[in-house]
């Protein structure tokens, strides 16, 4: 869309909670090897169980599971993961979340602590507050934000967004 390298290291798939952690200790999960799981010892499998996606490949950063949806093997998503990891620029990122997170151990709160000065909470209901909050009116029917990413793009002006990173 704007011609930028693909940054972000996280395509694919984290439990709220998992991306928490993640996000608010980049630092030290920059230093922890990527290992592979089998996807019967994932927290996922509890969760899908035997609907596992075809391609879904499970990752453990130390405490931190990922799941990689669109490779072909662990090697391929490990190294994709490894080279943007390293592009990450602590001093000008920008970290996205929303609603649809919290019905699996996520919190707005948790969200709203975390020490970045770009972040996005997306949301369809208008219970949350704050400078960080993009409502989408077009998911108040579900309650949250389900499939954030092209709604946002309507009501985001991303130019400004990118622009405004420091």
């Amino acid at each position: 869309m704007f011609g930028l390298q693909y940054r972000s290291p996280t395509i694919g798939f984290f439990f709220a909670c998992n991306y928490l952690k993640f996000v608010s200790n980049l630092e030290y999960y920059s230093k922890v090897a990527l290992k592979q799981i089998p996807y019967e010892e994932s927290r996922v499998f509890k969760v899908w169980g035997d609907n596992k996606p075809a391609r879904a490949i499970i990752g453990l950063l130390d405490d931190v599971e990922l799941v990689f949806l669109h490779y072909d093997s662990f090697e391929d998503a490990k190294n994709k993961f490894e080279r943007r990891f390293k592009r990450i620029n602590l001093e000008n990122i920008l970290i996205k979340y929303n609603d649809e997170n919290l019905k699996d151990n996520g919190s707005f709160e948790d969200f709203q602590a975390l020490d970045f000065k770009n972040k996005i909470f997306i949301t369809g209901s208008d219970k949350y507050k704050g400078d960080d909050v993009l409502y989408l009116e077009q998911s108040k029917d579900v309650g949250y934000a389900k499939n954030d990413i092209k709604p946002s793009f309507k009501v985001l002006n991303l130019k400004k967004i990118l622009n405004q990173l420091k």
